[in-house]
């Protein structure tokens, strides 16, 4: 019997997301827990999809790519696909540094706050020390400009969660 290498992949990427998943359900609490795991599946579901489905769905379909304006229409698909790949790469990365190393907490003033997306806001941080741009939790919107709040955040990641408001 012989396995077939993508399967060999799709069972890596199950093992290691499994791994990934039971590290942030038993080190984290809800809130953390709730963003991470949105995160995680996020980017997992990207870089499978590009990683492991897309070659294979290009694979079985090149025989049909032999007319030459076929081609030209993949072409740009392909490096759209590569550079995802690799940026999705990068943040999952990234986010599985921050489940192993977890959170810091620090008490911060949020200097700016721009609307990027619907789902979180960048807002850029003071801890006097430095300046920090962050990524505010999504579904997280209680956060006024000017204000300082006690706040952990997931440094590779940047994805800030802010706790309470300091007076």
């Amino acid at each position: 019997m012989k396995i077939k290498k993508r399967t060999i992949v799709r069972v890596l990427f199950i093992i290691i997301f499994t791994i990934l998943i039971a590290t942030i359900v038993l080190k984290y609490s809800s809130f953390e827990r709730r963003i991470l795991l949105f995160e995680m599946f996020r980017e997992i579901a990207f870089l499978y999809a590009l990683v492991v489905e897309f070659p294979l769905a290009f694979v079985r379909n090149r025989d049909q790519l032999k007319e030459l304006w076929k081609r030209i229409l993949v072409v740009p698909l392909l490096l759209f696909a590569v550079f995802y790949m690799c940026v999705a790469g990068f943040n999952t990365y990234n986010l599985t540094k921050d489940v192993f190393t977890g959170y810091r907490e620090k008490v911060v003033l949020i200097i700016e706050r721009t609307h990027e997306y619907r789902m979180s806001d960048n807002i850029w941080v003071s801890d006097n020390s430095k300046l920090l741009k962050l990524h505010l939790a999504p579904g997280y919107i209680n956060v006024d400009v000017g204000k300082s709040y006690s706040m952990r955040f997931f440094e590779n990641s940047s994805i800030a969660i802010p706790i309470n408001k300091v007076e």
